[in-house]
């Protein structure tokens, strides 16, 4: 071989191995010269495989509560006090900051006294009107019951003129029913008394007197087989005949008590037969105009009753309206009115310089922490203006703050990992739920009013998270799976290109590749190699 084939030989295994594209060269690769590895060179090979890959990101955020509220003035003021410090535990209603109010406290209980004093005139003044009103009292009385009058008497002429309801149709019968039912009950208890021998207390009063007769036949048969032996009297048969004998006589004595009815009990039960059958024709008749409607006469004479009683209203009202009008005129209610208007007038004065002095006041909302204040006595401070933050630790999240640059790949919804001191080394299964605002602060907590943080909810497997901790936040900002993948290191640089060496049959060879996803550790290869290739890993 001339010297001249040996540097077109070396030029081309200058350019191959160092990833080089000769210009002018091709559309279509030469395919490369493989070259053997050198095993002195310490490379390691990696088996090219399928695997899942997570786009994610990292930041370092604090324990927040999911409720935080902004707490200011609604005045611009001096601050007087300030009673709380971050991390605080507060009660609903707590006094939390001041504003300098100078003399308004003692214009407030100015106020107060003005109020008891106006009290006391309109009092005196009520007591001396009382006679007077007596009669606008009386009159406003009478006006109602004619008011009252009125509406029964329209109820009435509407109900009869709409006819019966099936509600009250269906109530009639039912008392009809009940009606009868209690008159066929009062009849059998009735024919019960007057014949107690239906009754079964008689039927078994006479079957005990049959046996009684028969025992006394019995015992009298045995004696008189033996009432010719001497001392027979003093004989069991005799003493069995005197037994049999009183059991008959107590037999016959229940039979006539429970077959003689006695005489109050019929009267009793025929009392009660008639009250029975008059509340069964009553009811029978209730039934009956229920069915049958309203009569003509009856909405007639209910019209009139209506017309009297809107005649007397008028009457009424006249009377009401001429009382109230001598009472108007009358001097003592003028006082009176005029009292009860400057303690009217009292009042909001009062109820106003107590509004002022709550505008200069902030207090808790709702039992919390307090996680963010400030302002000192004697600073300005405007209205509005947060000067403390309360949070309610019932629902904890993670607020933290991602480069701008990485931002835009976090979205609501997205898988996060958190880890916090409070639960060891587990990692706690989070997602987005709240994106920072679009309008940034220069400063503030890092909270609801840090429209730069990121919201992370979690599942705390316990309690033991405190505000205010720290937190490592992970969040999942996208995943593939079964996709081509290899280490980062595997991937070579060369302007633009990406290529890797391939080991085939122990050499070495440069295949372009094009790359999707990358992370700290793997790159995902969307073209030019395929699973089972080894490369060879610098």
């Amino acid at each position: 071989m001339n010297g001249r084939t040996l540097a077109v030989a070396g030029a081309l295994a200058l350019a191959i191995s160092t990833g080089c594209i000769p210009f002018g060269a091709p559309t279509e690769e030469p395919t490369p010269t493989p070259v053997p590895v050198e095993q002195s060179a310490g490379k390691q090979t990696y088996d090219v495989q399928r695997g899942s890959i997570f786009d994610t990101i990292k930041g370092i955020g604090r324990i927040s509560a999911k409720t935080e509220t902004p707490l200011y003035f609604k005045q611009t003021g001096r601050v007087r006090s300030v009673t709380v410090n971050i991390l605080d535990q507060v009660r609903k209603g707590d006094l939390l900051a001041e504003l300098d109010t100078n003399d308004l406290r003692s214009r407030i209980e100015r106020a107060r006294i003005e109020i008891e004093l106006a009290q006391i005139e309109h009092a005196r003044q009520v007591a001396n009107a009382s006679t007077v009103r007596f009669d606008v009292k009386s009159a406003a009385a009478s006006l109602v019951a004619a008011q009252a009058a009125v509406s029964r008497a329209e109820s009435d002429l509407a109900r009869l003129e709409a006819g019966p309801r099936p509600e009250d149709l269906a109530a009639a019968e039912a008392a009809n029913n009940g009606a009868l039912a209690a008159y066929q009950r009062a009849y059998s208890q009735l024919m019960a008394v007057r014949d107690p021998s239906a009754r079964e207390e008689g039927i078994a009063a006479e079957q005990a007197l049959a046996r009684a007769r028969a025992a006394v036949e019995k015992a009298q048969a045995d004696y008189d087989a033996i009432a010719w032996r001497p001392g027979a009297s003093a004989s069991g048969q005799a003493l069995a005949l005197q037994l049999a004998t009183a059991d008959y006589e107590a037999a016959l004595a229940a039979v006539r008590l429970r077959t003689t009815p006695r005489a109050e009990d019929v009267q009793s039960a025929e009392k009660s037969l008639e009250s029975a059958l008059r509340a069964q024709h009553a009811a029978e008749a209730r039934l009956n105009q229920v069915r049958a409607g309203a009569r003509g006469e009856d909405v007639v004479v209910t019209r009139i009753a209506l017309d009297s009683a809107r005649v007397a209203l008028a009457d009424t009202q006249a009377a009401y309206t001429a009382s109230e009008a001598n009472a108007r005129i009358d001097v003592t209610n003028f006082d009176v009115a005029m009292a009860a208007k400057k303690l009217e007038l009292a009042r909001v004065k009062y109820r106003g310089l107590e509004e002022e002095l709550e505008a200069a006041r902030v207090r808790a909302p709702y039992d919390g922490v307090i996680t963010f204040v400030t302002g000192r006595q004697g600073q300005q401070f405007q209205a509005f203006a947060p000067i403390a933050i309360i949070s309610d630790p019932a629902t904890l999240e993670v607020a933290v703050e991602f480069d701008g640059q990485v931002l835009g790949r976090v979205l609501n919804g997205q898988i996060a990992v958190v880890t916090t001191e409070a639960y060891g080394s587990s990692e706690l299964k989070g997602k987005v739920v709240r994106l920072p605002s679009t309008i940034a602060v220069a400063t503030g907590p890092q909270s609801t009013s840090n429209p730069r943080a990121v919201r992370i909810s979690f599942e705390a497997p316990s309690p033991g998270a405190q505000l205010g901790q720290l937190a490592q936040v992970t969040v999942i900002t996208q995943q593939k799976d079964n996709i081509i993948l290899i280490p980062n290191t595997a991937v070579r640089r060369f302007g633009s290109r990406r290529y890797v060496q391939l080991l085939v049959d122990g050499r070495r060879r440069d295949v372009d590749v094009e790359t999707g996803l990358v992370t700290e550790t793997d790159t995902e290869i969307t073209k030019g190699l395929r699973e089972g290739q080894t490369v060879i890993v610098p």
